[in-house]
C-alpha cells in the first residue's frame, strides 16, 4: 500500500516550504509515497509558493485538525507514516494564539500517537524563558508552542515499545519570499539573511547563550532549510539523537530536538 506523510497547515508559508521538499526528496520514489497538504479548503493555496507541476502531485484534502473523526478518516484511506504539523498564527489576541499554536497542536500530537503513527514533526519557535523581553509581547504564542511541545513528550516517550518519535524544530527568525493577498510578496530575506550572516559571526554567535537572550539573539533561518529538514525527518528512518546545539551546526540554524530535555516552565 502506497505510504503517505500527512502536513497540516500545508497551504501555509512554512507548510508549502516542507510540501516542496517532500516532493523533492522523493522525486525518484513518487509512486511509493503520496504528499497529502490539509487546509480547511482542501484546494491548493490561492498564493502558491509550489510551481505547477510540483502543484499536481500534492494531494489536498479538507480538515480541522480538531477533527478527530475526519483526522481518523484520513489516516484510514492512507497509509499515513509520518505528520508534520506547521499550524501557527501571530496576532494580538493572546488566548487566541495560545489555542492555535498549542491546544490545536497538542490535540494533533495526541491524536496521531492514538491512531499510531509512528513520527510526528512540529514546527516550533526558538524560546528560552518568559523573562525574554519578546515574550511580554505575545505571551500566547509562547505558552502555546511550550503547551505543544509537552504534548509531544507526553504522547512520543523517548524508549518506547511503539517505535515511535516526536520530532521538534524550535527555528528562530523564518525569512524568505512569504506571499501576502494573492498579488504580494514580502521579501523577509532583506532583513533576515543579513541578519542570519551577523548572528552566526563571532562574537554575536555567542550571544545566544546567554540566558535570556537565545530569542533575541538566535540565528534567522532561510524557509527553505526548515522545509528541508522537516521533510528529511518525516522520511528517515533512522534519526540520530540530537541535541539542539549540536544540530545548529548541520542544519543552517535550525535547533531540534528529538525531545526536550530541558524543558522550560512557562506557565
Amino acid at each position: 500500500m502506497q505510504k503517505a506523510v500527512v502536513v497540516f497547515g500545508g497551504s501555509g508559508y512554512v507548510g508549502q516550504h516542507v510540501i516542496q521538499h517532500l516532493l523533492k526528496n522523493i522525486s525518484g520514489n513518487i509512486n511509493n509515497i503520496n504528499v497529502i497538504g490539509v487546509n480547511r479548503s482542501g484546494c491548493p493555496p490561492k498564493n502558491p509558493i509550489l510551481d505547477e507541476n510540483l502543484q499536481k502531485k500534492v494531494t489536498w484534502i479538507s480538515a480541522d485538525a480538531t477533527d478527530i473523526n475526519k483526522w481518523s478518516e484520513i489516516t484510514s484511506k492512507h497509509n499515513t507514516t509520518a505528520v508534520i504539523s506547521c499550524i501557527g498564527a501571530l496576532g494580538f489576541d493572546q488566548n487566541k494564539l495560545e489555542y492555535v499554536n498549542g491546544d490545536i497542536n497538542a490535540l494533533l500530537a495526541k491524536t496521531t500517537a492514538e491512531l499510531g503513527i509512528p513520527k510526528f514533526i512540529f514546527v516550533s519557535a526558538a524560546h528560552d524563558t518568559k523573562s525574554e523581553p519578546i515574550f511580554h509581547f505575545i505571551p500566547g504564542y509562547f505558552r502555546g508552542k511550550k503547551k505543544a511541545e509537552a504534548a509531544i513528550v507526553k504522547h512520543f516517550p523517548l524508549n518506547n515499545n511503539k517505535n515511535s518519535i516526536g520530532v521538534i524544530l524550535r527555528p528562530g527568525f523564518i525569512y524568505g519570499n512569504k506571499p501576502i493577498g494573492e498579488n504580494f510578496v514580502l521579501p523577509l530575506g532583506l532583513f533576515g539573511k543579513p541578519l542570519s550572516f551577523i548572528f552566526s559571526m563571532y562574537p554575536f554567535n555567542q550571544l545566544q547563550y546567554i540566558p535570556r537572550c537565545r530569542q533575541m539573539f538566535c540565528p534567522a533561518v532561510d524557509v527553505n532549510d526548515v522545509g528541508n529538514v522537516a521533510a528529511s525527518y518525516a522520511l528517515t528512518d533512522h534519526i540520530p539523537f540530537l541535541d539542539e546545539f549540536n544540530i545548529c551546526n548541520q542544519h543552517e540554524n535550525i535547533y531540534a530536538n528529538i525531545h526536550i530535555l530541558d524543558t522550560i516552565d512557562i506557565p
